[in-house]
Parts: structure tokens; sequence; C-alpha cells
């Protein structure tokens, strides 16, 4: 698992975290390590966890800004390393592929 994903589970004190409300319990309402997530975002995590159970290669988070992609993305991303599945992210924008690279981690790339 990559280092910085294994960190944002055992520990809760990152700037990141504190950003996104992030945490490293279960929530209560479904996500788990996302104790802060909006109903909305409780939907969208249950889509796309569907959709990749179901064999969708690829599927897409769109919002608008502020509306907590950033941060469902490194929930299902923790998830889905998890499960021991292979994730890759990409973004429209080289500025959306470097915050997601930073905030989850993962090495993003722009389409």
């Amino acid at each position: 698992m990559d280092q910085k994903l294994a960190s944002w589970q055992k520990s809760s004190d990152s700037e990141d975290k504190r950003r996104h409300g992030v945490g490293s319990g279960l929530a209560g309402v479904g996500i788990p390590g996302f104790p802060h997530a909006s109903p909305d975002q409780i939907r969208a995590f249950g889509v796309l966890v569907r959709g990749i159970e179901a064999g969708k290669r690829m599927q897409a988070l769109a919002g608008p800004a502020g509306s907590g992609k950033t941060s469902l993305l490194l929930a299902l991303i923790v998830w889905a390393k998890q499960k021991g599945r292979r994730v890759f992210v990409a973004a429209p924008t080289n500025k959306a592929a470097l915050r997601a690279t930073e905030v989850t981690g993962q090495r993003a790339t722009t389409v």
C-alpha cells in the first residue's frame, strides 16, 4: 500500500485531513475513514463502489468547486487499495491532477 495512504489511515492530524474532514474511524453512515461525509458524498460513494464492483472499468466524479470531490476521491482510493484493486486517477487539468496527487498520494495524470 502506498505509504501516504497508509499514514492517512493511521493518523488524523495532518492538515489535509482536517481541511477535508477526513478521519480515521468508520463513518456511521457508511464511508470508512470519512466520518464527515455529506449525504451527497455518501450517495456518490455508493454509486461509484457499486459500479466498480459491477465491473465498470471507468467512472467519472464531477461537481462544483468545494463540493468534496477530492475528499471522496481519497476515500475511494483507500477503499479500492484495501480491496486489492489497482487505481488510476485522471483529471481534466494539470492543476486538478496536481491537487489530486498532493492530497491522495496517488499519482494523477491529465486527460
